[in-house]
């Protein structure tokens, strides 16, 4: 195995659209500093990450990962060595503070009981 099975201590849901493919998944994050570059003479900065989890068919970059309250959008998928034993995700987080009426494949009808 490439990496450690220990550090894959989160748990995260994949979400295509709507539709949920991988609920619960063990993960491990982790976050890189807040990159900043230089367009159009304003600077921007966004907050990135890396996803590794065991390997799983179907993930590509239209895919969203829901880790607690954050959504994370795959900016690229990497399958270390072709070895199809991991994949690692690079990710840009989109949205911060998400309730469970407003996670992807939850619709728009709130009415959700804590």
């Amino acid at each position: 195995m490439i990496f450690d099975p220990g550090d894959l201590r989160h748990r995260i849901d994949i979400y295509r659209g709507d539709e949920i493919l991988y609920h619960n998944i063990h993960a491990s994050i982790m976050p890189v500093r807040g990159s900043e570059y230089y367009n159009a003479r304003v600077t921007e900065s966004k907050s990135t990450a890396t996803i590794r989890i065991r390997y799983r068919k179907g993930i590509d970059e239209g895919c969203q990962i829901v880790y607690k309250d954050e959504v994370y959008g795959i900016d690229s998928v990497v399958d270390p060595y072709y070895e199809h034993e991991s994949l690692e995700l690079y990710v840009t987080r989109k949205r911060r503070g998400v309730t469970p009426a407003t996670k992807p494949g939850t619709g728009t009808s709130g009415g959700w009981e804590p």
